[in-house]
């Protein structure tokens, strides 16, 4: 192994497990700072939607939709901006409106495919998931938040174990 690809294989698992060890050890934080950089982000989308709609490219009917969009979208941003819990639970509610909606297409696939009892087994884990999702948004996030922080544990210890395994046979 060379020194180039031995760097980045020790630094990638001890950054992987730095930043594991950080997300479990200041959670709320760690959603501080996610919260913020969604808010972030919509507000950002909102500016960037007025901008198009004060072009004159678009047609009127275009300009006036994308400049409602734009405008919903930074004022969105601007409360997770000044409510981090609020950005939070609107996280939590987008991503269970996108598991209801895999669900369905989950099922007509599946319907489509001849495996129905797979796709409905699999639609049910997400409804199920959704439903626990709007029901305790911030529990819910909390919970996700910390399992990617062992994850990022795992993959940095799992990705050190590699290289000592490469090192020691070399």
């Amino acid at each position: 192994m060379s020194g180039v690809k031995t760097s980045a294989a020790v630094g990638t698992a001890i950054a992987a497990i730095v930043l594991g060890v950080a997300v479990l050890a200041w959670t709320d934080v760690t959603l501080a700072v996610v919260a913020t950089l969604f808010g972030f982000h919509l507000t950002m989308l909102g500016m960037r939607q007025l901008a198009v709609a004060s072009r004159g490219e678009l047609a009127t009917r275009q300009r006036a939709l994308v400049g409602l969009l734009g405008g919903y979208l930074l004022v969105v941003g601007l409360i997770c901006l000044f409510s981090p819990f609020t950005s939070l639970r609107l996280l939590a509610a987008l991503t269970a409106i996108g598991w209801i909606a895999d669900a369905v297409a989950t099922l007509l696939s599946g319907q489509a495919a001849g495996t129905r009892p797979v796709a409905v087994a699999s639609a049910t884990v997400l409804v199920v998931g959704a439903l626990v999702l709007l029901v305790w948004p911030i529990h819910s996030v909390v919970v996700l938040v910390r399992l990617g922080g062992w994850l990022l544990v795992g993959f940095g210890l799992v990705r050190f174990g590699s290289w000592a395994a490469v090192r020691r046979a070399a």
